[in-house]
């Protein structure tokens, strides 16, 4: 195996402002009489007995509070804009190794856990792209990385993961239009817990995880530790390509009284594999001259050629006190860093015809170094005007990120046979192409939000923020794209909504959301800057608790644009797209006795609207299906004599997606999960504490692709997988 990097490097945390507080005195009253058939605020019971909290565990699939979608501990039933949340049970359950997987029921994103999501993560909300980790991705409401090529979040260090969707600026600053995930880390436990788990199986798998939580001194202490930790050594269904990581996530809080937290979260992570090139649609999607098309195990990089390394970690803090009932203060801050060493060899097609089998390659060799520092301080004030209660957050955050990226490439990859495998090349020698940059971004955002709930009967949330940006693009060789100024951009963004909490447990809701995003094009001839995208979505749902808080349905219908769109290829690119997407969404979490499901169903027509070239004028954006749908369904057996058994099953549905410019549509396929898990304990009790689970993805072995470009833009999805885990938790 790759050695690891046995440098330690000292972090310095940049921690952030102040603001002034303003004071408001207001006289508290009594709580109004409430019918029996109106809609009750529901604090539930989560793991190991405490109130569940916007970012804290929750026992089961059904979350019923959530911070993401308004920066305060908010119900989900009184946010005016759609929230979907994995828990932990939930993607433990269904044996979610990647956050692709973990996404993989959601409705309106699109994920594809191709080769790629090992050391990336990639996602379409709405029919927008995340890609970007400026654009779609944040952490313990924090973004986390500069560039999505900064390594995957490690789904065994996440509480839960959460996606808002639609615009978010008004909270986040620059974000893409369909929406942005929020992954909350795993926090310290007051409560004394821990497990260690073993799991192996497909493409030879070994793993080890665990972790460790409970409050230093003993009970009634004032701090409190957690310690998780993960190491896999393993082999993926791609040739050649392995799987192996570290992972170490050690977190600290301090709590000397109800009123006053301090947390320090931090996580470093290393990854060890190849990187899976893109295709072409020839030979994927359609055959090539020979009638052949490369098997989804067939890697068609080198062995001593191909490489990619990646080490990141964060480190961070989250602190919050409460001057008095009326007015508290939130802080939180991180460093993010990661560094990546990433060598691969490209297609570059069939081109011989006498040899139709023979795939052409280019060189690619890439060094990456990113650093995020990134800080969010806001006040919050509750007080009450006669029947109305307000909410209200004055805020503002900083983020900077640094992304220095060396980049060479060529067409002198040589060849290898996707029938034989017989190979030839690498040439060695310089580069023909060299496209390295180093990109700065500084980005300050000044926030108000006011949420009333006016007689216990409606929600009114209204938001206005104002954000400079300023990017700073320096190439390593100017004389190819020229010289790039400084840019500069500012916009205000808005958000409105209402819910009703009306009789039964029903929440209709309206809403309006905006977008703003500095678009930079880190490969053009043009030196004049981008305009800025913007976005805004209007919205519609309505959502249904059971008065018991174990059932939640969500339904929703929308409609985003986003205008100044950069489209064209590398080094001619043009800013003129319109894409408009519109769409349908449902989902269902319950619990019913023993019975454990989540349903979901998704519409989105996603087109774009203008573009210089007419052939993508109309057309379905590549890469996101029309319909998805998907149900997954958990049952114990124990309360019918299966003693600690319980067996579920998942069926998933990803429809047709489309490739601008070429007829073909990549076909619609549905796979199957599949999970068994066992409590030891319930059976004999000299096995209390161990746990065995088996999770089947992708059951029936269903071949499937993903094609975002008709050139070096096709990518399988994973075969069948099967992998056993056995745990002791106490």
């Amino acid at each position: 195996m790759t050695s690891w990097f046995k440098r330690r490097r000292s972090i310095n945390l940049w921690l952030g402002a102040s603001l002034a507080a303003l004071c408001v005195a207001a006289e508290r009253q009594d709580a109004l009489a409430q019918d029996a058939t109106e809609l009750q605020e529901i604090h539930v019971e989560g793991r190991g007995g405490g109130v569940e909290t916007a970012e804290g565990p929750v026992d089961g699939y059904v979350a019923s509070r959530s911070a993401t979608g308004s920066k305060t501990d908010t119900p989900l039933v009184e946010t005016p804009q759609s929230i979907s949340i994995v828990t932990r049970d939930e993607f433990e359950d269904r044996g979610a190794t990647t956050l692709q997987e973990v996404l993989a029921y959601t409705p309106g994103v699109a994920s594809f856990s191709g080769g790629r999501s090992l050391y990336l993560d990639e996602f379409d909300i709405r029919g927008f792209s995340s890609e970007n980790g400026n654009l779609g991705q944040l952490r313990d409401g924090m973004k986390l990385q500069a560039n999505v090529y900064d390594g995957s979040q490690e789904v065994y260090g996440l509480e839960r993961v959460e996606v808002l969707k639609g615009p978010a600026s008004i909270l986040y600053g620059q974000l893409a239009p369909g929406g942005v995930i929020n992954s909350i880390s795993k926090r310290p436990t007051f409560t004394p817990q821990g497990e260690i788990n073993l799991t192996g199986g497909s493409f030879d798998t070994k793993q080890f995880s665990g972790d460790v939580s409970g409050p230093i001194g003993g009970e009634g202490s004032d701090w409190a530790f957690r310690l998780t930790g993960l190491v896999r050594d393993a082999n993926t269904w791609i040739d050649h390509v392995p799987d192996d990581k570290r992972y170490i996530a050690p977190a600290l809080t301090w709590k000397p009284s109800d009123d006053t937290s301090l947390t320090v979260l931090a996580y470093y992570q290393e990854i060890r594999t190849r990187f899976v090139a893109p295709l072409d649609a020839v030979s994927t999607l359609f055959p090539n001259a020979a009638g052949n098309k490369i098997d989804r195990d067939f890697f068609i990089g080198n062995t001593d050629f191909d490489r990619y390394n990646i080490n990141s970690g964060a480190i961070g803090y989250i602190f919050d006190h409460a001057f008095n009932e009326n007015i508290s203060f939130s802080s939180r801050a991180r460093y993010f860093e990661a560094k990546s060493d990433w060598d691969y060899l490209t297609s570059r097609g069939f081109i011989e015809a006498a040899n139709p089998n023979r795939l052409y390659r280019g060189r690619s060799e890439r060094k990456e170094h990113s650093k995020v520092w990134t800080t969010d301080n806001h006040l919050q004030f509750n007080f009450k005007t006669g029947p109305v209660e307000h909410t209200a957050v004055a805020g503002v955050d900083y983020a900077r990120q640094d992304y220095d990226t060396s980049r060479f490439r060529d067409n002198f990859g040589g060849w290898i046979d996707v029938e034989t495998g017989e190979e030839q090349g690498p040439e060695n020698g310089a580069y023909a192409f060299k496209r390295g940059f180093d990109r700065s971004i500084d980005q300050v955002g000044i926030y108000l939000q006011e949420q009333m709930k006016i007689a216990e009967k409606l929600v009114v949330v209204g938001g206005v923020r104002h954000d400079w940006a300023k990017t700073r693009l320096d190439y390593d060789d100017p004389l190819v794209f020229g010289e790039y100024p400084t840019q500069k951009d500012d916009k205000t963004t808005f958000r409105f909504g209402a819910v009703y909490l009306a009789p039964y447990g029903f929440a209709p809701y309206v809403s309006y959301s905006e977008s703003f995003a500095p678009a930079v094009a880190s490969e053009r001839t043009s030196p004049d800057p981008l305009k800025p995208t913007t976005g805004e979505q209007y919205e519609g749902g309505v959502r249904w608790t059971s008065p018991d808080n174990k059932t939640l349905l969500t339904a929703s219908i929308y409609r985003i644009e986003q205008e100044n769109v950069v489209t064209g290829p590398v080094g001619a690119l043009r800013q003129s797209g319109l894409i408009r997407s519109k769409g349908f969404e449902f989902e269902g979490k319950s619990e019913i006795d023993a019975l454990r499901l989540s349903a979901a169903y998704s519409y989105t027509n996603a087109k774009t609207i203008k573009d210089e070239d007419p052939t993508f004028v109309g057309e379905q954006l590549a890469t996101v299906p029309k319909h998805q749908a998907s149900l997954w369904a958990l049952y114990d057996f124990t309360s019918i004599g299966g003693r600690g058994l319980e067996v579920g099953a998942g069926v998933r549905y990803f429809g047709k997606t489309n490739l601008p410019g070429v007829s073909k549509k990549i076909s619609e396929y549905v796979t199957i999960d599949a999970v068994a898990k066992l409590d030891l304990g319930k059976i004999s009790q000299s096995m209390t504490g161990f746990y065995a689970q088996v999770n089947a993805q992708n059951l029936l072995n269903k071949k499937t692709l993903s094609c975002a470009l008709a050139a070096q833009g096709c990518d399988y999805g994973a075969p069948r997988t099967v992998l056993a885990t056995v745990s002791y938790k106490w």
